[in-house]
């Protein structure tokens, strides 16, 4: 029997480092896995594409929760568990595969049923303080934390059980067809 699985980010129509990720992920997961893939979009609305190409097997939903300031931001997060909540239960959604520490903690009450995958896709020190101490509270009560890289692990290795910590670097969205011969000394580097 399939799983569905629903993977939880800021906004899947920006042209940004975790939404390539996202897809990539989705695609891989729906082609290879056999897995039925939604991604949750949260602050995008109906009429918004996905800047990256999907699987068309895989759903979006988009939320449509605007970005709040620091005293709106309490009431958009409970508007945001509830419809978790809601499309967790109506899509029957086995794994929750969240994409940022926010959304990462909230996704503790996203369902009782579904397991909670926690991805982390920024450094562990770039988080506010508070986010650290919220993290230690809440991340050794869910099913999964993944890192990108073996040094980022070292910060969770007080904070949660080894076994319900993983070390998963993002996908390439592209194969090479033959490896590089290393002869150059260069080092190219890209982002926003």
């Amino acid at each position: 029997m399939n799983k569905n699985i629903a993977i939880i980010l800021f906004d899947i129509t920006s042209p940004s480092g975790t939404e390539r990720a996202v897809a990539n992920l989705a695609n891989l997961l729906t082609e290879y896995g056999n897995y039925k893939v939604s991604i949750v979009s949260i602050n995008s609305h109906d009429e918004g594409k996905c800047y990256y190409e999907l699987n068309p097997e895989i759903k979006i939903k988009h939320l449509g929760i605007e970005k709040a300031n620091l005293f709106l931001r309490t009431f958009s997060y409970i508007k945001l568990i509830f419809s978790m909540r809601r499309f967790v239960k109506l899509n029957n959604i086995d794994i929750t595969i969240s994409t940022a520490h926010s959304h990462n903690c909230l996704s503790l009450f996203y369902g009782h049923n579904a397991k909670k995958i926690a991805c982390e896709h920024s450094n562990f020190a770039a988080c506010p303080i508070y986010s650290r101490i919220i993290r230690r509270l809440v991340y050794p009560l869910l099913d999964k934390v993944v890192v990108l890289t073996p040094s980022d692990a070292k910060h969770y290795y007080g904070i949660i059980k080894k076994d319900k910590l993983a070390i998963i670097p993002n996908s390439l969205s592209f194969t090479c067809d033959t490896p590089s011969l290393l002869s150059n000394k260069r080092i190219i580097a890209v982002g926003r």
